[in-house]
């Protein structure tokens, strides 16, 4: 009998220690790299055009450009997530497969309404095509000449 419990607690024992002393340690994070290897954002990742936004002005007024947006988003499956309106903008954010679409309206001096499109989620071409895409649909549900 003593012979299994001292079997049973050396098997028990001694993971338990060993499991103890190395949660004990602290773990070394890495260091930051020196300055002058640091790269500044600006330079790392240019802004282009895919990454501001593709912009267009529209004659129809905001609530008619926002009513129409939220219906091509729905007639091409876009899953709509949020919708914020007020008298001089709105926004309308909407994901695709694998991408996500912010459309943001605004109210110009000359009673125009100034959209937005931002695609995020491709690569910057594909964004861009989205977008491009998206603004000529939206002329054409609006019925305005395309520039």
């Amino acid at each position: 009998m003593r012979r299994s419990l001292s079997l049973l607690f050396v098997v028990l024992f001694l993971p338990a220690c060993a499991a103890v002393s190395r949660r004990s340690e602290p773990a070394a994070e890495p260091a930051p790299p020196p300055p002058e290897q640091v790269t500044p954002a600006s330079v790392a990742a240019p802004v282009g055009k895919a990454e501001t936004g593709l912009e267009k002005t529209y004659r129809s007024p905001l609530p008619v450009c926002f009513d129409g947006a939220l219906k091509l988003c729905r007639d091409r499956d876009y899953r709509v997530g949020r919708q914020e309106r007020s008298d001089q903008g709105a926004t309308l954010t909407a994901n695709g497969r694998a991408f996500e679409v912010t459309l943001s309206f605004a109210r110009t001096p000359e009673n125009r309404t100034r959209v937005v499109v931002r695609v995020q989620g491709r690569a910057a071409p594909e964004n861009r095509d989205e977008g491009l895409s998206l603004l000529n649909k939206l002329s054409e549900t609006l019925l305005e000449p395309r520039d």
